[in-house]
């Protein structure tokens, strides 16, 4: 449900959703084939190069259709929902200089709210 995911002042179609179960990450994904090897030990073609390969063209694929977009349309980050895609977060972030944005990031940012001291912007 976006309403809950969504600010209400955020525009549905200034957002490009795209899933990655259509390509050969996400296949082996379902497959259950890990991604902790580099392509010199891996036992079949599921390698991190591999992975990090198609995540990368795919992004790739869709910042190029956003472009196309009447006005140019421009992506100015990326958000991964998966908890497969933080792995390649940096590399993405490499590939396309944009910020990326994953499970770990939102785990840092919770974790954030509790690293601060006793004060408070109050007064009393």
């Amino acid at each position: 449900d976006t309403t809950k995911l969504i600010p209400k002042d955020v525009p549905l179609d200034s957002l490009v959703i795209i899933g990655l179960e259509t390509n050969k990450f996400g296949k082996w994904v379902a497959e259950g084939r890990s991604f902790s090897r580099l392509a010199v030990d891996a036992k079949d073609e599921a390698s991190v190069e591999k992975a990090l390969e198609h995540v990368c063209n795919t992004c790739a694929q869709v910042m190029e259709e956003v472009k196309k977009e009447v006005g140019g349309g421009k992506v100015v980050c990326i958000v991964q929902e998966c908890a497969e895609l933080p792995a390649y977060t940096n590399g993405l972030r490499k590939r396309f200089d944009l910020p990326v944005y994953d499970t770990l990031t939102a785990i840092n940012f919770v974790k954030m709210g509790r690293g601060f001291g006793g004060h408070s912007g109050f007064m009393m």
